[in-house]
């Protein structure tokens, strides 16, 4: 069996995409509302932060700048999907960045608008960004800028579909899907089986399940997909685009080695001994390649 099909066979049950009803249909609207959401942890924000909103508002005075922190984001999702919040609890408090996946899709997929991660902006105002008739924005890294956003399973000439900013009216189909798919992937994720860390969270909330959500009906609804610089889209503005971000977190995902969705008190206690099983095991895939 070679690599990639090991990592295809540790995530075989995620990924799944089916709607299984965790989420309710919302009325789709014809046009993406003027609101910009961001998120983090904390309302104590650094000095490059802080500047980056500021360029942001006074680049877009007619929309509406609407900031979450963990408590503001808790609170929302308890008033607005009580259904969901047990599940948005199932992720490991450590993984902020995981349960800044799902709030972002449940704020946009209820109200609208533009969510930009913290880190991200705007290299032009939105007014010439978006057109009149834009229901949901698409975006591909190009690949000498990320060369890591080409997955095994993720079955698209241009790899994943960026998720560190979604454009949309509210109630897409696009959106119902990809909550679909992870609350489903956070119900069925086993540490024993499913990755930790970085490519954990890229499998189970991040772009992978983003984009397998999307992939089978992108043909169904409208869209406008090219790569983030085609359409002023900024990932970091921070020097090291793919880095330089990482000093904003507690803890930064891409090191963790716990599982990503809390688990029992056996289940703590036997992840030692089966995570050294499974890196026995992968060693042994790659001897035999």
């Amino acid at each position: 069996m070679s690599l990639k099909k090991l990592i295809r066979k540790l995530g075989l049950n995620l990924n799944q995409v089916k709607d299984e009803g965790f989420v309710r249909i919302i009325e789709k609207s014809d046009l993406i509302p003027k609101i910009i959401h961001q998120t983090y942890f904390t309302k104590e924000l650094s000095p490059e932060i802080k500047l980056n909103i500021i360029k942001l508002k006074e680049a877009n005075p007619d929309w509406e700048f609407r900031f979450y922190d963990d408590n503001d984001i808790e609170a929302y999702i308890k008033n607005n999907f009580p259904e969901i919040l047990n599940i948005y609890n199932k992720i490991n408090t450590k993984y902020g960045a995981a349960r800044a996946d799902l709030f972002r899709y449940l704020v946009v997929y209820k109200d609208g608008g533009v969510y930009l991660d913290i880190k991200s902006s705007l290299s032009k105002p939105l007014s010439e960004i978006l057109e009149p008739n834009d229901q949901y924005i698409l975006a591909h890294w190009d690949f000498t800028h990320n060369p890591y956003c080409r997955h095994a399973n993720v079955n698209n000439p241009n790899g994943e579909f960026q998720q560190w900013h979604i454009i949309s009216t509210k109630g897409h189909p696009f959106l119902k899907a990809v909550i679909e798919n992870t609350c489903k992937n956070i119900k069925v994720y086993n540490v024993y089986l499913h990755d930790v860390g970085m490519m954990g969270v890229l499998n189970l909330t991040g772009p992978i399940a983003y984009t397998l959500a999307i992939l089978p009906i992108l043909h169904l609804h409208k869209h406008r997909v090219g790569f983030d610089k085609d359409f002023g889209l900024i990932y970091s503005v921070f020097a090291n685009s793919l880095g330089g971000h990482r000093m904003l977190f507690k803890t930064h995902y891409e090191g963790l080695k716990e599982s990503i969705v809390n688990q029992s008190m056996m289940g703590k206690l036997l992840l030692p001994f089966f995570s050294k099983l499974k890196e026995t095991a992968k060693k042994r895939i790659f001897s035999l390649n």
